[in-house]
């Protein structure tokens, strides 16, 4: 199964980023095909716990449904979607997705930068 990596720096508190990537109000702001996204489940987000998202482009939308894997503040976060991207008779398609936060130090007396991949 191929995978896909990307990481980039951002030079704010650990806490804050996990924060604005678990919160799903934000995801269109940081993915283009993101019309809007919120949780479903009660209480607080946990492994379990339920979103419901719409993407498309051109007019065109599609609900999706995700399901949190792995919940680990403020470094990690997973995610798998439940609704099927394509509508296809082959083999499904699996679409997880990782969110981890990794110190980048590159001065031991300043506050740390991290690095997220997804």
């Amino acid at each position: 199964m191929p995978n896909f990596a990307a990481s980039v720096v951002i030079d704010r508190p650990q806490r804050e980023v996990f924060d604005y990537l678990t919160d799903p109000s934000h995801l269109p702001e940081w993915m283009e095909e993101m019309q809007s996204a919120e949780w479903s489940s009660q209480g607080q987000p946990d492994v379990g716990s339920t979103m419901t998202a719409r993407m498309g482009s051109r007019g065109e939308g599609r609900e999706l449904k995700l399901e949190v894997t792995k919940w680990d503040p403020p470094m990690s976060y997973d995610d798998r979607m439940l609704t099927p991207m394509f509508p296809l008779k082959a083999p499904r398609i699996s679409i997880r997705a990782r969110r981890q936060l990794h110190p980048a130090m590159s001065d031991p007396f300043e506050e740390p930068s991290f690095i997220l991949t997804r």
